[in-house]
């Protein structure tokens, strides 16, 4: 909860908690794919 819905809910008796209802949908995010040793010998040499 944010700090200005704990006031408007703690301090000044707000009836309703908006804060509350948010959802944050669940975003799968793969990771990334990693480098060989030999890539990673290459990039070097590369460079």
């Amino acid at each position: 909860m944010t700090s200005f819905y704990k006031f408007l809910v703690y301090e000044l008796d707000f009836p309703v908690d908006v804060a509350a209802r948010i959802r944050i949908p669940k975003v799968y995010v793969p990771l990334k794919n990693i480098l060989t040793e030999e890539e990673v010998k290459r990039l070097l040499e590369a460079a």
